[in-house]
């Protein structure tokens, strides 16, 4: 079965509250931090499977760099009109208050691409 980028930390942090009582389990969480922490360094997403990278590269050094597709990165406007066309607060739609919202300095256009790196 193969496992997120996520999922490994999560394991990871698992095993580590186990290493008391099992304490072969040390080799196991270096492995899964390293795995993960290279391939975040090397920009996968945390949602990116481990397993095939490994199987395809043999070890975690011989993956190369995520190619990143610009092609495939919404514009700022569209992913607003999905934020305004999709969310809810309290059963108000969004989109009759979208001429007061104003992104100059919120971020929110970087946070979600961040969120959504790998939206294939």
């Amino acid at each position: 079965m193969s496992v997120s980028i996520m999922k490994a930390l999560q394991n990871a942090n698992n095993n580590l509250d186990n290493l008391k009582t099992i304490p072969i389990l040390l080799p196991l969480v270096k492995e899964q931090l390293n795995n993960a922490a290279t391939l975040l360094e090397k920009g996968y997403g945390i949602w990116d499977k481990i397993d095939p990278l490994l199987e395809k590269y043999g070890d975690v050094d011989n993956v190369p760099e995520k190619e990143v597709s610009i092609v495939n990165i919404p514009t700022e406007e569209q992913v607003l009109q999905t934020i305004f066309n999709c969310v809810f607060i309290r059963g108000i739609e969004l989109e009759e208050y979208k001429h007061q919202f104003s992104n100059k300095q919120s971020g929110l256009y970087d946070a979600l691409i961040k969120l959504f790196n790998n939206n294939e």
